[in-house]
């Protein structure tokens, strides 16, 4: 069952590259990669709108609303950041380079993160072959971009 998820992972990770060349795109009718970023946002929320709607999911009550930790609302920001730096950065180092890089910088904060269990993630020890992974991404990302400069 859990090879279900490595592959909707997967599929999603494959579906982050074509949103960078889509942004890129966006960017280069627009005036301001942040008016790209914006655009982007708003049509992934259109889209999540009319699959609540279209799903018929309830509106969650205002106290359940209140119960959410400060910490967890913070992700749309990380987000919209996450989408202009893409879009920033893409056009300069490519789009392959753009993405190891920063999935060298997922990997580094998942691995805190799972290491402590923040923001309501379960725990998950660092273990010796995880940092070796997160090492190899990294390795995987210099190696990108170093053959990107030559």
């Amino acid at each position: 069952m859990k090879y279900i998820f490595y592959g909707l992972a997967l599929v999603g990770g494959m579906g982050l590259a074509v949103q960078v060349a889509c942004n890129v795109e966006l960017r280069s009718r627009m005036n301001h990669p942040m008016q790209a970023a914006f655009a982007s946002f708003a049509v992934g929320a259109l889209a999540t709108f009319l699959y609540i709607a279209l799903g018929r999911f309830p509106v969650p009550a205002a106290e359940r609303l209140a119960t959410v930790p400060p910490a967890a609302w913070i992700g749309g920001v990380l987000g919209a950041f996450y989408v202009w730096v893409t879009i920033v950065a893409a056009p300069r180092n490519g789009a392959a380079v753009t993405l190891a890089i920063a999935v060298a910088g997922q990997m580094l904060a998942a691995l805190v993160l799972d290491q402590f269990g923040a923001i309501g993630l379960p725990r998950h020890p660092a273990t010796t072959l995880r940092l070796a992974g997160v090492a190899l991404v990294i390795c995987g990302a210099a190696l990108n971009a170093v053959s990107a400069s030559i």
